[in-house]
């Protein structure tokens, strides 16, 4: 494999340009994708031989296809990843939400536990639940640690 897969940093910068991008689902999303991208191969190599029943390699023959035998054939990632505008990264919910800070989540669980809420309900309280699935592990232990 070639890697180097060049980052999109202009796509990247459109994002990070928005005010509270972080806390806003769609943003934030495309944004994981647009650095997890950064990551991957620019270009993949591909063996592939026909196999007989008993798995030995077929050679020639009947069955014997050439465009099915092939080694070390070049897979250019690039040009199957490439997207120029954020309005290219569809995801399967595009619909925006505005996932609540940390502060604010703290801030609530304290109501609720005054309240006698558990952490069960708490977290499974739609206006709570995408906001505490975005956290990050430490910060989830954090709001977690005070059930």
């Amino acid at each position: 494999m070639d890697y180097n897969f060049p980052e999109k940093t202009n796509l990247v910068a459109e994002i990070e340009e928005q005010p509270d991008w972080q806390t806003n689902s769609v943003l934030a999303q495309k944004h994981r994708i647009l650095k997890a991208e950064a990551s991957l191969p620019t270009a993949f190599y591909c063996t592939v031989k026909q196999i007989q029943a008993d798995g030995t390699y077929l050679t020639s023959g009947d069955k014997f296809e050439a465009k099915y035998n092939f080694s070390a054939l070049k897979i250019d990632n690039i040009r199957n990843v490439h997207q120029n505008s954020l309005d290219n990264y569809y995801l399967t919910d595009a619909t925006a939400v505005r996932y609540k800070p940390l502060d604010t989540l703290l801030a609530d669980a304290i109501v609720a536990i005054a309240a006698g809420i558990s952490w069960d309900a708490f977290y499974n309280n739609p206006e709570n639940k995408v906001s505490i699935r975005h956290l990050d592990k430490p910060d989830l232990k954090r709001l977690r640690d005070n059930f």
